[in-house]
């Protein structure tokens, strides 16, 4: 039986399912039957197209915003013979050119991502599928953007959010599923 993840350098743990959904190339459209494991809708690409079209007819638009997997910013990590910073994630970048010509936004975090690794920025949690929260705070701040750029966006009253900050030490998800111990993060 094929273990649930493993441990990859410098106390990274990766899942097994993560390595295997980036290294198999497309899966969308023919090649969906071959990359998913499940048992049926194993295509995205009807799905989102479907939720596209429903989302134009009230006048919504989508904007796809898919996050990079650990394995997509950290490959050296599961494997030492792969490149830092180096994009291994060719076949998400061909879907999401797919997505573009059908006319649906695509805000790829991979770049930003890569960007904030090669500042000494984490973007993912070493024992954990989760990002961190400076990975979550790119990524609101991007979605923001983009919506207070509609043209709608001028029209919604705004409102004042408390924001409190808090350091937490967690086991990993990742180390929990394995059963081993960590030291916590």
């Amino acid at each position: 039986k094929e273990s649930p993840g493993f441990a990859g350098a410098d106390g990274f743990y990766f899942l097994t399912s993560e390595l295997r959904h980036y290294g198999v190339g497309p899966f969308w459209g023919e090649a969906a039957a071959k990359a998913s494991g499940a048992a049926s809708n194993q295509d995205p690409l009807p799905a989102i197209l479907d939720f596209n079209a429903q989302l134009k007819k009230t006048g919504a638009q989508l904007i796809f915003m898919p996050v990079p997997g650990k394995v997509a910013v950290y490959p050296d990590k599961a494997d030492a013979s792969l490149t830092a910073g180096a994009r291994q994630d060719s076949a998400h970048q061909e879907f999401y050119a797919l997505l573009r010509t059908e006319g649906i936004e695509v805000v790829d975090l991979a770049p930003d991502f890569l960007e904030l690794r090669k500042n000494g920025i984490e973007t993912h949690c070493r024992q954990d599928t989760h990002r961190t929260p400076a990975a979550m705070k790119l990524a609101a701040k991007k979605a923001a953007a983009l919506i207070n750029a509609q043209p709608w966006a001028t029209n919604v009253p705004k409102q004042a959010v408390d924001r409190t900050s808090k350091s937490i030490e967690i086991t990993g998800d990742i180390v929990s599923l394995l059963g081993v111990t960590a030291p916590p993060e």
